[in-house]
């Protein structure tokens, strides 16, 4: 395969956009996985302290 010069550049180009483009896609990708994953835990530990507030509760409410 052949290519002239010109061409080699505009390939070499396209493809070095395409890896940027795709190194901030996985910078984003990262990103959001890590803040949905910190979203996940935080959530769980909502449902925690509201079933230990539960659990407080019934148990004061207990003679």
């Amino acid at each position: 395969l052949k290519f002239h010069k010109h061409e080699t550049g505009r390939r070499n180009f396209a493809l070095i956009q395409w890896s940027r483009a795709r190194m901030r896609l996985n910078e984003v990708l990262r990103r959001v996985k890590v803040s949905s994953t910190l979203a996940d835990e935080s959530l769980q530990q909502a449902e925690a302290w509201k079933v230990e507030a539960e659990d407080r509760k019934v148990k004061a409410e207990k003679p």
